[in-house]
């Protein structure tokens, strides 16, 4: 189970005296035992625990952004080098070529023909892409598909 790894990889980094590691994880635990407060369970699935990474990943990627505006590269290296802690508990993401073929089945599913359906293609496509990738590509490629670009 996913929680405890992290719970395993926080003793390690206890142990090693790794304050930069054991501080992001600390995040991590607080952020999972919320959402399971949140949900009343004890604990999460391995499903709901990927949210709470992805969670803290965007949230990662959105400061390493502000940081950079800033001109505070020193904030943005330690975001950074969290984002690349979490990141290692995601699984890894569909290359764009999958995406694209699993969106045009969703495309001829749903009888869609204009940019004007992507609603439609992202309600089918969504469920068998979640978690495997990212949002933001996947309606990127809706776009694309639909308006011929692709």
């Amino acid at each position: 189970m996913l929680q405890t790894r992290i719970s395993a990889d926080l003793i390690t980094a206890q142990k090693a005296r790794n304050t930069a590691t054991v501080s992001t994880l600390r995040l991590l635990k607080a952020g999972l035992e919320s959402a399971a407060f949140a949900q009343h369970k004890s604990e999460l699935t391995d499903e709901q625990t990927l949210a709470v990474i992805r969670k803290q990943v965007k949230q990662r990627q959105e400061a390493i952004a502000a940081y950079r505006q800033g001109h505070r590269d020193d904030l943005a290296a330690k975001e950074e080098a969290e984002l690349r802690l979490l990141s290692g508990y995601l699984p890894q993401e569909m290359p764009r070529a999958e995406v694209v073929a699993a969106v045009k089945r969703a495309i001829q599913a749903v009888g869609a023909s204009s940019p004007a359906d992507v609603g439609k293609v992202m309600k089918q496509v969504m469920p068998e892409l979640r978690g495997k990738a990212d949002g933001k590509l996947v309606t990127e490629v809706v776009a694309d598909v639909l308006s011929g670009r692709a």
